[in-house]
């Protein structure tokens, strides 16, 4: 979420922890506890939940990414499949 604010997207946006902006109709969300974690834990942790959903590197998580078609949108969609590839092993075929 970081770097395709930074890197990908980067006019400003803010990394998309929440579903909506954090303060909204009286109410402050918080982001999740995984968000402060260094990115090296975040990676452990998804390839624990992989492992533990059945998905490993002889039966890794193949799937379809279906994306809007405006150019930002294909931007994060590749960044995001390139960064599941790499670190965990996932296969999004765009």
């Amino acid at each position: 979420k970081d770097i395709i604010a930074e890197k990908v997207l980067g006019q400003g946006q803010r990394p998309a922890w929440l579903v909506s902006q954090p303060d909204i109709g009286g109410i402050t969300l918080k982001n999740p506890d995984y968000a402060s974690w260094p990115m090296e834990k975040r990676i452990a942790e998804a390839k624990k939940l992989l492992d533990e959903a059945g998905f490993n590197a002889s039966h890794p998580l193949r799937f379809n990414l279906l994306y809007n078609t405006s150019e930002s949108h294909q931007r994060i969609a590749i960044a995001a499949s390139s960064m599941w590839k790499k670190n965990l092993g996932v296969e999004a075929k765009l």
